[in-house]
């Protein structure tokens, strides 16, 4: 009898545990689903906008002590060891010599036709090429 009431017990434990660990990620998700199809407010996609600015901030900062080190720049992502990864941007090296570099972040950030697009030079000059926001 012990073991009916053991066993009826630890079911009960495993269905609580997949309501409360389960259940609520689905209920997140689809809210999040229904938060970027809705059409964003300007104040809201400037907001996005400092993650393209942070992530080549960052790449500038790898790219500069990459060239302090070799001597030259480098277009492979993969040599400077960088870890950040966008939500709304996706970053490439458009060209590197051994004298100069240019960085860019693109992405679809309020789901239009047109990417904003940002980029940054071996001085660390940071320019926002086409403004999503404005378009």
């Amino acid at each position: 009898m012990r073991a009916v009431i053991y066993f009826t017990i630890i079911i009960a434990l495993f269905i609580a545990a997949y309501f409360i660990f389960f259940k609520p990620q689905e209920k997140a998700e689809k809210a999040e689903d229904l938060i970027y199809e809705q059409p964003m407010q300007k104040g809201a996609v400037r907001t996005i906008q400092i993650e393209a600015k942070t992530m080549l901030q960052a790449l500038y900062q790898k790219e500069a002590a990459y060239h302090a080190m070799n001597g030259a720049y480098t277009d492979d992502i993969g040599e400077l060891s960088y870890m950040l990864s966008g939500r709304y941007y996706e970053l490439t090296v458009r060209s590197a010599t051994a004298d100069a570099f240019i960085a860019e972040a693109r992405g679809n950030i309020d789901n239009d036709i047109t990417e904003d697009v940002w980029r940054i030079d071996h001085n660390g000059k940071l320019t926002n090429i086409v403004d999503d926001v404005s378009n």
